[in-house]
């Protein structure tokens, strides 16, 4: 943090049928002066140990806002996605920074994404309702991330005041070939619709999993087939 060894990199969310770059969702990554440039996963997790996560999230929230303000020039109304720990979800300023970090880059509310994993959302659940009403207030749009690999609960899922349902990369793979992970994925969809949440497929890597999603109803999705992170 204090080197400016920090880097984000940007997967295009994109339209299933026009393929069209809707947004993207911003990705952190560490280059090491010695390893390279490391993943997430080599290094948030010390950050939530020693502390440090609330600073890490709030360099990529910053980060990603004055990014996507830029992108407005070129593409008005695109999206730019970021990642929320748990530990920063439940911290009482996260509003506030928001907020600050929208006025600070001058982006529109309406064009960040902020995206929760459903144990982050199930921990308080009426202090994590009044966050999510606090951040529609804003504008903001919240997605729930890996939506379905957790705890999912119908009761509470209509009490969320989300926009978005992210449909796990593990759920994807299987399309076409296994047939409780195509079930699982029609009923994500299904509830999307009921709750008239948008949804975003992850890790599409293939055309025909790119065909069996729109033709279940999924909208957006990000993957390998459409673009790496860049």
């Amino acid at each position: 943090l204090e080197r400016g060894e920090l880097r984000l990199r940007f997967q295009p969310v994109v339209d299933l049928d026009s393929r069209d770059v809707r947004g993207a969702e911003a990705l952190v990554r560490w280059q090491h002066p010695r390893r390279g440039l490391l993943p997430p996963a080599a290094f948030v997790p010390l950050a939530e140990e020693i502390g440090l996560v609330g600073e890490l999230d709030g360099w990529v929230l910053e980060e990603a806002c004055r990014t996507a303000a830029g992108w407005q020039a070129l593409r008005p109304g695109v999206t730019v996605s970021v990642n929320v720990t748990a530990d920063r979800f439940a911290s009482t300023d996260l509003v506030g920074a928001v907020a600050d970090a929208l006025a600070d880059a001058g982006l529109p509310p309406h064009c960040l994404t902020l995206e929760l994993t459903e144990t982050a959302l199930v921990a308080d659940a009426e202090a994590t309702i009044g966050r999510l009403t606090a951040l529609a207030a804003l504008g903001v749009q919240v997605a729930i991330d890996d939506f379905g690999t957790g705890y999912s609960s119908l009761a509470y899922l209509h009490r969320l005041p989300a926009s978005v349902l992210k449909i796990d990369k593990s759920f994807v793979e299987g399309l076409g070939t296994n047939a409780e992970s195509t079930a699982l994925v029609r009923v994500i969809l299904g509830l999307a619709d009921t709750f008239g949440l948008g949804t975003v497929a992850e890790g599409v890597e293939s055309e025909s999993q790119r065909a069996l999603l729109r033709a279940l109803g999924c909208t957006t999705a990000q993957g390998y087939l459409f673009s790496r992170p860049v």
